[in-house]
């Protein structure tokens, strides 16, 4: 058998394996799945067409002559052993790549309505016919020599240009187009449909602070180069400013003016347009230019945080606004401060690592930031040694678990959002007064934060040059519920950015919501709240609880080591109470019980820097709050009182309680019958409440 003809049936198998003498095969219109032609070496003629074929394998039919499988499911087809291949007519399939490089004979090449996203035909010199619409091309090489005798179709593509010989652009121009139904509308032929490359970019000197800076690309490309364009940008400004790039030969130069070559550093970038109009975009490129002792300084930086200097005898976190030559403290603030003495100036360096202080650091780490406190004079003025502009293409800190203090090494304002599930901060201090601030969304030159991370391991934040102020919050608060947020104040210290409330995404255990409290050296006035079932010796700025209508009792202390005056404790609502709710304050000092909804403050006078002052704070329904209260009240000492001891004093052991209505300094000691002291068991403050010993 040499012919078969069995098209137009409903065959579902064809076992042709005996008929090795098959040249002819037409199997067109039936229902077949798969189809084995490994044995059939001498066929030239194969129509399969119409079937339900996802795979067909021509690699043995190395003389096939014509090849139709058009209307199949085939989603990939090899022909590059039938080189004797003449016609091949593959269209309605679901191609997404067909070779035809080694079909040098091939004239009718049908491959329209499949998903190509690649065709070259270079190879096909013989081709009169190309059928390729309908598919997904974005690149068509038709470099064949081609063009009167082609009957061609390409439209329903995503073409924008089609490669041709470059004697043939204008022919194809003029005769291949949308009109005659050849192309989609605004598709273009040329040598090359490819972007220019960009090989290579190259700084012809170091960038320093006030000196012009010359850039140099080279580009290849098979067309001719209409326009080059460097694109700069500086650090801490918006947009790009362009500079068109002169050259030839692929050698392309712009220049970056002197007064753009600043502290500040610079990002660029370049775009090469050829003559069809077909463009390439390099990467954002990042320059840190050098700039001498004295340039940098607390006064001459915009967005500076102490554009009036350091204030004298107030403690402030800093940090440095570069990457400099020499990072030694005694270089960088000895100039201004001196010999390094505790009753002149102070430095503080936190270890994350331990959660403590290292007293005078001798280097300042980039990234870092440090609590100084000084006593050399009012608004001084410190100015950096030699160095660079931080890294613009980004610095990566490591966050530890709790409490980091972090600084930016760039001398412009840098925008920076922290997840607050993961983090709690940026916040800063003595930005209005001597308080802590709330979240902020932008670090400024000789400026330090505190960030917290909230979750057990380390976490890698980035501080991005390259990113603008229009950047998004990663989180927003959009809960039901309420909140009240409450501050103290006491001369020019306060603390004002502390929450209560029950939201509906909140829980009563220790989340997202519950800010930790951060407290300055030495002088400070805080307020805080106690979580319950949480470790004692970690205090909150906010405490969130759920919002599930149960009585909520927060534990508030305060403590001044600052104010010689009195202290205001005063609260507003955040987030609207709900109708009916009672929020009480309860001063366990004074016993003084305060209704937090009609009122919006409370004067508690002097504090004593030794204890906190205790408050508790109870929300719910009114009566469960009355008697919430009334429980508090009965568990206080209205004065002082001492207790008979218990068991017998004549046992081995006893103990002796005594109550303090209020923090006091208490000796308690044992005496003979002959008054004679025996032992002191007790000289000390003690806090307000119920004591044992």
């Amino acid at each position: 058998l040499d012919e078969l003809h069995c098209d137009q049936n409903q065959l579902t198998s064809l076992d042709l394996s005996s008929n090795t003498a098959l040249t002819w095969l037409e199997c067109s219109g039936n229902e077949l799945t798969s189809l084995d032609l490994s044995n059939n070496t001498a066929l030239t003629n194969l129509q399969c067409w119409d079937n339900n074929l996802n795979v067909l394998d021509v690699s043995s039919n190395t003389v096939l002559l014509d090849l139709g499988c058009s209307g199949n499911q085939i989603t990939s087809l090899d022909v590059s052993a039938n080189t004797a291949l003449t016609r091949l007519a593959c269209h309605e399939n679901q191609l997404t790549s067909l070779g035809v490089s080694a079909n040098t004979e091939l004239t009718s090449l049908f491959c329209h309505e499949n998903q190509l996203t690649s065709l070259v035909v270079s190879a096909n010199t013989a081709l009169t016919y190309l059928w390729c619409n309908d598919n997904q091309l974005s690149h068509l090489s038709m470099k064949n020599g081609v063009t009167g005798s082609l009957n061609f179709q390409a439209t329903g593509n995503a073409l924008d240009c089609i490669e041709v010989n470059e004697e043939d652009v204008g022919w194809a121009t003029n005769n291949w187009t949308h009109a005659n139904g050849n192309i989609d509308n605004g598709v273009i032929f040329g040598v090359s449909c490819f972007p220019p490359e960009i090989v290579s970019i190259q700084l012809d000197d170091s960038p320093v602070d006030g000196e012009e800076l010359d850039i140099t690309v080279v580009i290849s490309d098979e067309n001719d180069m209409d326009v080059v364009n460097l694109y700069y940008h500086q650090g801490g400004s918006s947009g790009y400013t362009s500079v068109a790039m002169s050259g030839g030969a692929g050698s392309f130069t712009g220049t970056i003016p002197s007064s753009a070559v600043t502290m500040n550093g610079l990002l660029y970038y370049i775009v090469a347009q050829n003559a069809l109009g077909i463009s390439s975009t390099s990467d954002i490129f990042c320059i840190e230019v050098g700039f001498n002792s004295g340039s940098v300084t607390t006064s001459s930086l915009t967005g500076s945080a102490y554009p009036s200097g350091l204030p004298m005898d107030k403690w402030r976190l800093i940090s440095v606004p570069a990457v400099l030559d020499n990072s030694n403290v005694s270089q960088v603030i000895g100039d201004e401060l001196g010999t390094q003495d505790n009753n002149v100036w102070r430095l503080y360096e936190y270890d994350e690592g331990t959660g403590s202080f290292n007293d005078n650091p001798a280097q300042f780490t980039p990234g870092d930031s440090y609590w100084l406190y000084q006593r050399v004079g009012k608004n001084l003025s410190v100015s950096a040694p030699a160095g660079e502009t931080g890294d613009m293409c980004g610095t990566y800190l490591t966050i530890r678990p709790g409490w980091n203090l972090i600084g930016s090494p760039y001398p412009f304002s840098l925008p920076l959002f922290l997840d607050p599930v993961q983090f709690y901060g940026p916040i800063a201090y003595g930005v209005e007064a001597e308080e802590w601030s709330g979240v902020v969304s932008e670090l400024d030159p000789w400026n330090g934060y505190a960030v917290y991370n909230r979750t057990s391991g380390n976490l890698v934040i980035t501080l991005d040059p390259t990113v603008t102020g229009t950047a998004r919050l990663a989180r927003t608060l959009e809960e039901e519920g309420w909140l009240m947020t409450l501050q103290v104040k006491g001369d020019e210290y306060q603390d004002r950015f502390n929450t209560i409330g029950a939201l509906s995404g909140a829980n009563n255990q220790l989340d997202w919501h519950d800010n930790p409290e951060i407290r300055a050296p030495e002088r400070f006035v805080s307020l805080s709240f106690r979580i319950p079932d949480e470790d004692q010796e970690h205090l909150f700025t906010s405490d969130v609880r759920a919002l599930d209508g149960k009585l909520k009792l927060w534990d508030t202390r305060i403590r001044s080591t600052a104010v010689e005056s009195g202290v205001t404790l005063s609260w507003h609502s955040e987030q609207v109470l709900p109708a009916g709710l009672s929020v009480q304050l309860l001063d366990l000092n004074t016993r003084t019980l305060v209704d937090m909804v009609l009122r919006d403050h409370l004067v508690l006078g002097r504090l004593d820097p030794g204890y906190d002052r205790q408050l508790k704070i109870i929300a719910g329904d009114p009566a469960a709050v009355a008697l919430a209260v009334d429980d508090i009240l009965s568990q206080l000492p209205e004065e002082f009182s001492i207790e008979g001891t218990y068991p017998n004093p004549f046992n081995p052991v006893t103990t002796i309680r005594f109550g303090l209505p209020e923090p006091r300094r208490v000796s308690l000691t044992i005496v003979n019958m002959l008054g004679q002291e025996v032992a002191e068991l007790l000289n000390g403050w003690k806090d307000l409440g119920h004591h044992e010993i």
